[in-house]
């Protein structure tokens, strides 16, 4: 009877170990989850952040915005289209108006995406619509459209009148350029 039990396990055991290796998958030590204690949470986490701050280099990153006389700080938003963008400082473009509540420019070039509706626009989103518009909001507004977003400007007191209703010439530059 215990030789027919010990049989019985040894055949089970051959038979997950079978099924195992006929399957492809092997079971090493990198698919074993790693329990955290505080001590190793800790050092995970400070690692993580360390790692996210070298990949996310445009992470809250300032940036000035200049029309004309007037000068405005945006904060880009933390994404690989604003990392994007971000590269292509210092950029000076003429921006068309559009519907009275922004400015737009069409890109040479294709920026990564991840459109999403968003709740409202706000005065001082600056969004890419597609993948290679730039949009900068003079006013806030509901919308039916899906943008990636880009950056915020953190004060747009007077960035309407700055703005205007007509084409008009934007640079974009990161806070700790120069102008051009």
């Amino acid at each position: 009877m215990k030789i027919a039990r010990n049989f019985k396990r040894f055949g089970i055991t051959t038979a997950l170990l079978l099924c195992l290796f006929t399957a492809g998958k092997t079971v090493s030590a990198n698919d074993m989850p790693i329990a955290e204690t505080p001590d190793t949470a800790s050092a995970v986490t400070k690692k993580a952040m360390r790692n996210n701050e070298k990949d996310h280099s445009a992470m809250n990153e300032e940036i000035t915005i200049r029309i004309g006389p007037s000068t405005f700080s945006a904060t880009l938003s933390d994404n690989p289209t604003a990392q994007a963008f971000r590269k292509l400082l210092p950029l000076t473009i003429t921006m068309q108006d559009h519907a009275g509540n922004e400015k737009f420019h069409t890109l040479a070039n294709t920026l990564p995406t991840d459109a999403s509706l968003p709740d409202k626009i706000r005065t001082g989103d600056l969004m890419l619509w597609g993948n290679d518009c730039i949009v900068l909001f003079y006013k806030t507004f509901s919308t039916s459209y899906r943008y990636t977003p880009i950056g915020k400007i953190g004060n747009p007191s007077g960035l309407a009148e700055a703005l205007g209703h007509t084409d008009v010439t934007i640079t974009f530059q990161s806070a700790n350029q120069t102008s051009p």
